[in-house]
């Protein structure tokens, strides 16, 4: 998972280096070129990767189940399953839902300091910033497809969260019912 990360960083680093030789006047085109190479050999070493992770997902029953639980959620496609398996995988089976939200860093921040009233300071940016990105988008989309998501950010942005903080509570949501749905199948 960490090899795929730094891929995708590179990837990116790649992208932005070609967009800005292009928009220099003086670059010439062996650079673009080369920039071209690199960008087309870290795509191809992402699709491998996937594919390596598929293989190892359908030789493990286990494996195979969870990644079949978490595709069929509305809003998780395969390439977030993957990555979200990878993170998931590797935790105990004693661990609970909010144990997991912790571990994520999803779970809200509260600062007190003597009888001074109580802040709430959202999330943070502790926890696995590999779950937390790859429940983002997920999220977004279940919010925006699924009713029962709709009804939880409307009554939240009715008490006054912004939309980001609305995200957030459907990213813990979803990880809560990603542990329901591989603890009860």
């Amino acid at each position: 998972a960490t090899l795929k990360v730094n891929n995708r960083v590179e990837m990116t680093a790649e992208k932005n280096r070609r967009h800005a030789l292009h928009s220099t006047r003086t670059s010439p085109a062996e650079i673009l070129a080369v920039t071209d190479d690199v960008i087309d050999h870290l795509e191809q070493a992402i699709v491998h990767l996937r594919r390596q992770a598929k293989t190892l997902i359908e030789a493990d029953a286990e494996l195979r189940r969870r990644f079949e639980i978490l595709i069929s959620i509305h809003g998780i496609g395969e390439k977030s399953a993957i990555a979200i398996l990878g993170e998931l995988a590797v935790l105990g089976p004693d661990l609970d839902a909010r144990q997991w939200v912790a571990l994520a860093g999803l779970a809200p921040r509260i600062a007190q300091s003597g009888r001074a009233p109580i802040k709430h300071r959202g999330v943070g940016k502790a926890g696995n910033k590999y779950l937390k990105k790859n429940l983002f988008m997920p999220a977004l989309v279940a919010w925006r497809d699924v009713p029962i998501w709709q009804q939880l950010g409307e009554r939240l942005l009715a008490r006054g969260l912004k939309p980001i903080q609305v995200v957030v509570a459907v990213m813990r949501k979803l990880l809560h019912l990603i542990h329901a749905l591989f603890r009860d199948d």
